[in-house]
């Protein structure tokens, strides 16, 4: 009998996790995009403690760079395992050099088993974590859209604190651009509680996406996140097949 030779992968070089996000902190980047005004406000707000904008973004946004750092361990780990799942067919193929008779060829056979099967589970996890990027990318629009919101208060406060003529005009009409401006917090608002439930289950496990995800398709139905969506929501159906 012959010795084996043949080329393994070290799959602890691959499995390496990541603590932390390539995102940053999505709230404060959004800061910006919210407009003069409720940046005015919020910068009053923090100076007593309290931060107006975090309070308006974090239930949407959860904590956007911990899931990003889940995700990308999502990918680690499928690498991992692909490793795993080469050194396997490594071994299947270079064991008839070596190794001949019925015994050889059933134990051929289960090697290349083994093979598929961590190739399968390789497979299915960096689809997990393609889905779950996806689903950050369909949150960090819906969170884009809520700063579009509140951006647009600066245009009516503005055309009203411009002139006299702004003040007796909403005067005049009743306070319409007060009103359109307590419409848009509203709308915002409103965003927030419909999209509270996102994050957090998607911490808890990946079944929890279809049911999110047609939760954001139906409120949005954003072109820029369109395909993001729709890739999200087949995150379980993934899990299942691979596992």
């Amino acid at each position: 009998m012959s010795a084996l030779g043949l080329g393994l992968v070290d799959s602890s070089a691959v499995l390496v996790p990541r603590t932390d996000g390539t995102e940053g902190a999505l709230i404060d980047d959004l800061r910006d995009s919210c407009g003069f005004v409720i940046q005015g406000i919020d910068w009053v707000c923090r100076q007593f403690g309290f931060d107006l904008v975090q309070a308006i973004f974090d239930p949407i946004a959860g904590d956007y760079d911990a899931v990003d750092a889940m995700t990308a361990n999502w990918a680690v780990l499928g690498e991992g395992l692909g490793a795993i799942g080469q050194n396997f067919a490594a071994i299947s193929g270079a064991l008839p050099e070596v190794w001949g008779g019925a015994a050889a060829d059933a134990a051929g056979l289960r090697v290349a088993d083994a093979a598929q099967a961590w190739d399968t589970a390789a497979e299915g996890t960096s689809l997990i974590s393609a889905a779950m990027q996806d689903m950050l990318v369909a949150t960090k629009a819906a969170v884009e859209v809520v700063a579009e919101m509140l951006s647009m208060i600066d245009d009516v406060v503005l055309k009203v604190a411009a002139s006299a003529l702004g003040w007796a005009k909403e005067i005049a009409t009743g306070g319409a651009s007060c009103r359109k401006v307590i419409s848009l917090v509203n709308r915002a608002i409103e965003v927030v509680r419909r999209l509270e439930t996102i994050i957090p289950p998607l911490l808890q496990a990946c079944a929890m996406m279809a049911r999110m995800m047609k939760a954001v398709r139906a409120l949005f139905q954003l072109t820029s996140a369109a395909t993001s969506t729709y890739n999200g929501a087949r995150a379980d159906d993934v899990a299942q097949a691979a596992y």
